[in-house]
């Protein structure tokens, strides 16, 4: 057995060589890619490759072959492939050479997978133990097909010029670099092929009772580009119920300080769930607990918990409640019991703000709070207002009320409490601040004093009730949507061209679209567009490549690739016995 010559290393024999361990370190990288789809077509228990391998889930990838190549997991092992390489060629006979190479690359595949669990802990990944099994297959597939590359280059160089050694020195590493390029572009077009699913265009028709997320493509101001939305607080500020949970909720109220403010505040006890906008009315007219005749930028801040909100202004029939552009939005658009007027939901995210701006005139914010899912150790609720005006604290008991007796609606305004404490005899007391501002311009000159309000801190819906076509019409924004999953009554269905039979609710999810989304009549919604992945009722719909293929095609393709492979094995076969028998008459 003859020591490795480390002075090699510095020559060209080193080019060489490096050129070995790219092609071993492109097979190896791409690895994951071979046994996803081994485990598709082997134990996938979906339909379909696809849905094998992503267990039902969407299955969209846009693939890039710049990346593949010069991904961080292919550089890294280009070292160590170069060593397992070079100590291949320390053994004298072929048999141990080729023994030494396969274990060289198991052990390689082996602690590569290890060290990325290590790195990821978070990721839920396939246990270590079943890697370590298939890296056994995929270090004697790797071997056999790295072998039968270098046995074909070895062949084709010698018919060319079995004399030079400098053909080789030249050719061959060149030859390596050229099959680890053409290796990565076969693989990445078979997977992109196979994997990433094709667009599809949909005209689909869906109307109430709608239930879905959405996310609007871009959110431009021109009438092209704009993004689809249900912002229902275009809608009179007065016709909104806001059902909210509070974490370290704040209200800012900014004040337009030309305009002299005044602030009622109203402590409500005992009044009724879900009040009615008369009914509120009446709460108003109460005496008012304290009265700040002219009040600056006020804060109010509340401590975790459920909280109602009521918004009653006497403003411009263009006075509303903005809500930022949560990146995922959720909606429901449903039948009242009539089925002639609509009610509409919009769910609110917590990393919304809730923005509203007001003229001069009165405008009231109802704060309903109660002590339901509060902590049993702690069941009062509290609130605070704040500005240069007046401080003050409302630390809110729910006593002597029983939720299994009728509620008597007899509503009071406590006074101000000395010690911040306020028994409240309902299973919800209201914080009523109502902002006054004066208006001694004549009705013909426009308003323009003008406050505003940021709500932040919170989660929950919005609804609105009671809703005709005509309003409906108004609320939604026609536009673009990107995103759309839920559940829908589907009144027609056309996926390239094809009709698809729909029957009543369905659920229906799109993803990487195009889609443009507009409303018709009677709460109907129109989809039209590009999908990039189409479910109806979690079953996908747009196929991919490979998919359209007929099962013909399939098979003659498989076949090809297994002939391919049964040939390769063959050829090195034959290659390890004729090295057997000269061997064996050498010795002779």
């Amino acid at each position: 057995m003859h020591k490795l010559d480390l002075t090699k290393m510095l020559k060209w024999e080193t080019v060489i060589y490096l050129s070995h361990a790219l092609f071993l370190s492109v097979i190896i990288s791409t690895g994951g890619v071979i046994q996803e789809l081994i485990d598709g077509l082997l134990f996938g228990v979906q339909a379909n490759l696809i849905d094998s391998i992503y267990e039902g889930g969407i299955a969209l990838n846009e693939y890039h072959l710049f990346d593949w190549a010069t991904s961080p997991h292919l550089l890294t092992l280009i070292l160590p492939c170069y060593f397992v390489v070079l100590m291949s060629l320390k053994p004298d006979s072929a048999t141990r050479k080729n023994l030494t190479l396969m274990g060289g690359l198991y052990v390689l595949l082996c602690v590569s997978d290890t060290l990325i669990n290590l790195f990821y802990k978070d990721v839920d990944f396939v246990p270590l133990s079943t890697h370590y099994i298939y890296n056994f297959f995929g270090a004697l597939a790797i071997f056999l097909f790295y072998k039968f590359i270098v046995l074909a280059n070895r062949k084709l160089l010698l018919k060319i010029d079995a004399d030079s050694k400098a053909l080789f020195k030249l050719i061959e590493p060149a030859i390596m670099a050229a099959v680890s390029v053409l290796y990565l572009t076969l693989l990445f077009v078979t997977q992109s092929s196979t994997m990433a699913v094709s667009p599809s265009h949909i005209n689909i028709t869906i109307e109430p009772p709608l239930d879905f997320f959405y996310s609007t493509k871009n959110n431009s101001d021109s009438d092209k580009h704009r993004g689809f939305d249900i912002p229902i607080g275009k809608s009179r500020i007065n016709e909104l119920d806001w059902k909210l949970f509070s974490t370290d909720m704040s209200v800012d109220y900014l004040i337009d300080s030309s305009v002299s403010t005044a602030l009622e505040v109203r402590v409500l006890n005992g009044c009724g769930i879900n009040p009615t906008i008369s009914e509120i009315e009446e709460y108003l007219a109460l005496t008012p607990a304290i009265t700040i005749p002219n009040i600056s930028n006020t804060l109010l801040e509340f401590d975790d918990g459920q909280v109602d909100i009521k918004l009653l202004s006497d403003g411009f029939v263009n006075e509303g409640i903005s809500l930022d552009s949560s990146s995922i939005k959720q909606a429901s658009i449903t039948l009242e019991d009539d089925e002639e007027k609509y009610r509409i939901s919009r769910f609110i995210a917590y990393d919304e703000t809730i923005s509203h701006n007001s003229w001069e005139g009165t405008t009231t914010y109802i704060f309903f709070l109660s002590d339901f899912l509060q902590d049993k150790e702690k069941p009062m609720r509290t609130a605070r207002i704040a500005s240069k005006e007046f401080n003050a604290k409302f630390n809110f008991s729910f006593v002597n009320f029983n939720l299994d007796k009728p509620i008597d609606n007899s509503c009071t305004s406590l006074p101000i409490s000395k010690n911040d404490n306020y028994e409240i005899e309902a299973p919800i007391g209201g914080l009523a601040l109502t902002f006054i501002s004066d208006n001694n311009r004549t009705p013909l000159i426009f308003r323009q004093g003008k406050h505003s309000s940021s709500i932040e801190g919170v989660s929950g819906w919005v609804f609105k009730e009671h809703v005709d076509e005509k309003q409906l019409k108004r609320t939604i924004d026609n536009g673009l949507l990107s995103f759309i999953a839920g559940s829908a009554k589907i009144t027609s269905l056309n996926v390239d061209g094809k009709p698809y039979s729909v029957h009543d609710r369905h659920s229906i999810a799109i993803q990487k679209g195009e889609i443009g989304a507009s409303h018709t009549d009677n709460g109907t919604i129109r989809l039209v567009g590009s999908a990039g992945v189409f479910f109806l009722d979690n079953k996908r719909v747009n196929q991919s490549r490979w998919e359209k293929l007929g099962t013909e095609y399939q098979l003659a393709i498989l076949t090809i690739i297994f002939s391919t492979i049964a040939f390769c094995v063959n050829q090195f076969v034959k290659h390890t016995q004729n090295n057997q028998t000269n061997t064996k008459e050498q010795s002779k």
